[in-house]
C-alpha cells in the first residue's frame, strides 16, 4: 500500500506547486532560500522536470518527500508513513489507482474510453543505467555512429549504447537477477511474461535528466522492426530530447544559440560540435516542450535557430513552432535552409565534414 500511495504521489505532485504550498515561493528561475540555512539570496534550486531540488551553498537535495520533511521537521525514514499520508491529504489523494493492463484492452468494452496512465522514468533510472552498462556501443552499432559522424568519446559522454543480435539471453538474465519482475515491466523493458522485450540489433539512445541519469530510452534499429526504425519505452512520459541538460545550465547560457531539431541524431551532432541542441521526438511533437521552458529559453538565447527535416512535415512543424515562439514572446527565430537533396542537419552536417 505504501509503495502504491508513493508512486500516486511522484506522478501527481510538482516540486513546484509543492513549494508554493508550503509557503516557499520559488522566484522565475525556480530558486528558494536554503531550507537548511539562513541566507540572503536563494541558492536552492527546484527541478521539476525530475520533481527533485538541489541546495548549491550546502550540497544537499532530494525529492518531493524530503523538500517536505525537512520544512515539517520529520525525518524522511523514520516517518515516511507519515509523509506520505499528510502530502495525501494535501493533495487530496484518497485510495491508490492501479496503472491500467494495456495488454488487456482489448478484452474491456471498446465503447469506453480509458486513459493510460504515463510512468515517470526517472523512477526507473537505475534499470536503463544498468541495460547501458551492460551494452556498451561497440561493434555494429558502433560503426553505424561512426559512418554517421559521430566521435566515441562524445557517444560515451552521452552513454550511447548498443544491443547485439545475439544479446538476449544475457541481458534478460543479468536485468532480473538484479531488480524486480514488478519493476521491469514498469520500466517498459520486460513484457507480461516477464522476459526482456528484445530490441535487439539497436542503438540505446537515453534521455538523460539534469543528473545525467536515464529517464526514457529510445531505440534505433539497425534493421527496422515492423517497418519502424525507432522505438520508444511504453507508457513512459515522453521528454524533448537534451531539455533537461540545458535547463540545468540554463543561467550559464545567456547570448548563446539554440537549435530546434526533429530526430536525436540531428540534436547530437549539434551538441557534438559544442552547440545547444534540442530535438523535438515522436515525429516532431511540439507539444512535448511546455510554455514555461521556451520563455526560459526565449530569456536566455541570442537566437532560436529551427532547423527541422527538409520535406512538407518539417516545413510544416517550422511555420507551426515559429508562430508559438513568436506568440510567446520571441523575435529572434531563425530557419536553417538545407540544400535540395539533403534530408537532415545531421546528414547536412556529415556533408560539411567530409568537404
Amino acid at each position: 500500500m505504501t509503495n502504491n500511495l508513493k508512486e500516486q504521489l511522484l506522478n501527481q505532485i510538482n516540486i513546484l506547486d509543492l513549494a508554493k504550498q508550503l509557503g516557499l515561493n520559488p522566484n522565475k528561475d525556480n530558486f528558494i532560500k536554503s531550507i537548511y540555512k539562513e541566507e540572503k539570496s536563494p541558492s536552492l534550486k527546484l527541478y521539476p522536470q525530475t520533481n527533485t531540488y538541489k541546495c548549491y551553498s550546502t550540497g544537499q537535495g532530494g525529492d518531493i518527500f524530503e523538500l517536505y520533511a525537512v520544512t515539517q521537521n520529520l525525518d524522511s525514514k523514520n516517518n515516511f508513513k507519515q509523509i506520505l499520508d499528510e502530502l495525501a491529504g494535501l493533495y487530496g489523494i484518497l485510495e491508490d489507482k492501479p496503472v491500467l493492463n494495456t495488454q488487456k484492452l482489448e478484452t474491456l468494452n471498446p465503447k469506453t474510453e480509458y486513459k493510460i496512465t504515463k510512468i515517470d522514468g526517472q523512477k526507473y533510472s537505475q534499470i536503463y543505467q544498468k541495460l547501458i552498462e551492460i551494452c556498451p556501443v561497440t561493434g555494429d552499432g558502433l560503426a553505424y555512429l561512426v559512418n554517421r559522424g559521430f566521435n566515441p568519446e562524445f557517444l560515451k559522454s552521452k552513454l550511447i549504447g548498443y544491443i547485439k543480435k545475439n544479446d538476449y539471453t544475457r541481458i534478460n538474465d543479468i536485468l532480473k537477477a538484479k531488480f524486480g519482475q514488478e519493476d521491469l515491466q514498469k520500466s517498459g523493458l520486460f513484457n507480461e511474461s516477464g522476459k526482456f522485450k528484445g530490441y535487439l540489433n539497436s542503438i540505446i539512445i537515453p534521455y538523460l535528466n539534469a543528473l545525467k541519469q536515464p529517464e526514457n530510452l529510445q531505440f534505433r534499429m539497425l534493421e527496422p522492426l515492423n517497418g519502424q526504425k525507432y522505438l520508444f519505452l511504453k507508457n513512459i512520459q515522453k521528454i524533448p530530447y537534451g531539455l533537461d541538460e540545458l535547463m540545468d545550465n540554463i543561467d550559464f547560457t545567456i547570448s548563446s544559440n539554440i537549435y530546434f531539431t526533429e530526430g536525436v541524431f540531428d540534436c547530437l551532432q549539434i551538441q557534438q560540435i559544442d552547440g545547444n541542441a534540442i530535438a523535438l521526438t515522436s515525429a516532431g511533437d511540439s507539444k512535448l516542450i511546455s510554455d514555461e521552458h521556451l520563455k526560459e529559453i526565449i530569456r536566455t538565447h541570442t537566437n532560436l535557430i529551427l532547423a527541422f527535416d527538409n520535406d512538407d512535415a518539417g516545413q510544416n512543424l517550422t511555420q507551426e513552432f515559429g508562430k508559438r515562439l513568436f506568440k510567446l514572446g520571441a523575435r529572434n527565430i531563425l530557419t536553417k535552409p538545407l540544400p535540395q537533396g539533403i534530408k537532415d542537419i545531421n546528414e547536412y552536417l556529415l556533408t560539411q565534414t567530409n568537404d
